[in-house]
């Protein structure tokens, strides 16, 4: 029973102090490549030196006597590579029949690009360097903009032994569409969501409800830890544990960092649609920018954007009349030709020759 309350059902704690873990189980990449095949063979190699491990799945499975049939031996591989050439390889061989379909559909390679692409934005080009099929895996880009007139609002605060970071913005305008727009979820630089714009982060609770009129919003909500366990995700480390108490607390601040973007965004579009507002032209100016600068600064600031009202030279006049005294006055003007535009400029400029002389 005391085995089983430290150990075997505590998979990656016993024995490790908390700053030292990785994940909170330990058994995610095992279980992972069990689910595809039979054979696997890992290889790693540093500056150092290296090891490898052959696993043959079924008969190792064959014995489950103790808690030594669980572990697997290494062989120490004495061989040191460069830095260019330091990594690990995980290879699966003897493939599950339903892993072969799978495979054989033609869409798994796509769909797990993207899947990597968006999951470990933060770390692909700065950290680590994934490659599917011995391609590259590029990061996908959030959306998070600023420039010399906007300035990205960022709120840092600790709860619990987790550290928080919110950051909120305008994208650039080649970003502000459905797929992109929302909040970002990142635990320990892992993004387990993506562009939401429910209830989950938020919308219509803590702040305004999602509208078409937020397409350039972009948030980001960032939790650290060094004990994982504390960290508002899910055991599969792919959703977001909206139960997790240092979620909530942060929740509660998310709407106060979103709302000075929102109420620019709907300054943007005012009601009478004949207007030009300033916060277009300011929201012009931003361009795409890395949101993992904003991380690490330690910063506390508002969302600003500098808008300058200038007062406005023109208007425009429109107003509808009827044909037959639109007709009237090409007679009398005797200009058949002549615009509906055009009778109205001419009229106004009457009006202000005639009544309003300067």
């Amino acid at each position: 029973m005391q085995d089983a309350m430290e150990d075997v059902f505590c998979f990656g704690h016993h024995g490790h102090p908390a700053e030292n873990r990785l994940g909170v189980y330990g058994i995610g990449l095992k279980r992972a490549i069990f689910k595809l095949g039979d054979e696997i063979t890992v290889e790693s190699h540093t500056e150092k030196g290296g090891f490898s491990v052959n696993i043959d799945v079924p008969k190792w499975a064959e014995k489950d006597d103790d808690l030594e049939d669980w572990k697997f031996p290494l062989k120490r591989q004495p061989e040191k590579v460069s830095t260019d050439k330091a990594g690990t390889v995980v290879t699966v061989s003897k493939l599950h029949p339903e892993v072969v379909n799978r495979i054989e559909e033609g869409t798994l390679d796509n769909s797990l690009r993207k899947a990597v692409a968006q999951t470990y934005a933060t770390f692909i080009g700065r950290h680590a360097t994934v490659k599917v099929n011995g391609a590259v895996v590029e990061p996908r880009p959030l959306p998070f903009g600023q420039s010399e007139l906007v300035e990205p609002g960022v709120d840092t605060f600790e709860h619990d032994g987790v550290k928080i970071i919110l950051l909120s913005t305008v994208a650039a305008k080649s970003m502000r569409t459905q797929e992109y727009a929302g909040w970002y979820v990142l635990c320990n630089g892992r993004t387990v969501v993506a562009a939401d714009k429910t209830e989950l982060t938020g919308w219509g609770v803590t702040s305004q409800a999602f509208h078409s009129k937020f397409l350039a919003f972009a948030g980001l909500a960032s939790f650290t830890s060094n004990e994982p366990v504390k960290l508002p995700w899910t055991t599969t480390k792919r959703g977001l544990n909206r139960e997790s108490p240092v979620y909530q607390f942060a929740r509660n601040r998310m709407g106060g960092v979103a709302e000075p973007v929102l109420r620019f965004l709907t300054r943007m579009y005012p009601s009478d649609l004949s207007e030009s507002p300033a916060e277009r032209r300011v929201a012009e100016t931003v361009k795409q920018s890395d949101f993992r600068d904003h991380l690490g600064t330690g910063a506390r600031r508002s969302f600003h954007a500098q808008v300058s009202e200038v007062k406005k030279r023109t208007a425009r006049v429109q107003f509808d009349a009827e044909v037959k005294d639109i007709d009237r006055i090409k007679k009398r003007l005797r200009n058949p030709s002549m615009t509906a535009s055009a009778i109205g400029k001419y009229t106004f400029d009457h009006f202000l020759k005639v009544e309003c002389p300067e």
